[in-house]
């Protein structure tokens, strides 16, 4: 499936690609999908410990927060003294 990342539309035309050996597919739900599961000829489930999961998640949130809150300052409170 076709899709137009700047409009957010996706297209009902296919293009199929061909000559990859190898394809990673990573993400959280990616065994989920039983089709998915049939096409694949190995599939890899890496496992971490709690605690390393959690302080990896913890320094991805707070990088995220602080972007949030210079975008914040930057483009909304130095902003108040127009008003």
């Amino acid at each position: 499936m076709k899709a137009n990342i700047c409009d957010m539309i996706r297209s009902s035309q296919t293009e199929t690609k061909y000559g990859a050996d190898v394809i990673i597919v990573e993400g959280i739900f990616v065994l989920y999908s039983k089709q998915l599961i049939d096409l694949m000829d190995m599939k890899l489930f890496v496992d971490e410990e709690d605690d390393i999961r959690l302080a990896r998640r913890c320094t991805y949130l707070c990088t995220i927060l602080i972007t949030l809150h210079t975008l914040i300052y930057i483009y909304i409170c130095s902003k108040e003294r127009y008003c």
